[in-house]
C-alpha cells in the first residue's frame, strides 16, 4: 500500500505553522498572566513576556502568510 502523502512531507507551510504556534504561545502566555494575577503576582511579568514572544511569532507568521515574496 502506498500513501499519496508521505509521512515526512510537511502538512502545512512554514508561515502557517509560525502563525499557529505563535497564537498557541500567545494564548498560553495570557493564561499564565491571568493565573498570576489571581494566585501569584510574581509570574505576571513572565506571562506577559511569554505572550509578547508568542505575539512576535504570530505576527511574523502572518506577515509571511499574507505578504508572500513575489517570484
Amino acid at each position: 500500500m502506498t500513501d499519496s502523502d508521505p509521512a515526512g512531507a510537511p502538512r502545512r507551510s512554514a508561515p502557517a505553522t509560525l502563525l499557529a504556534y505563535g497564537f498557541l504561545i500567545l494564548a498560553f502566555g495570557l493564561l499564565v498572566t491571568t493565573l498570576g494575577l489571581v494566585f501569584n503576582g510574581a509570574i505576571v511579568s513572565f506571562g506577559l513576556a511569554l505572550a509578547a514572544f508568542g505575539g512576535m511569532f504570530a505576527a511574523f507568521g502572518a506577515f509571511l502568510t499574507f505578504f508572500p515574496r513575489r517570484p
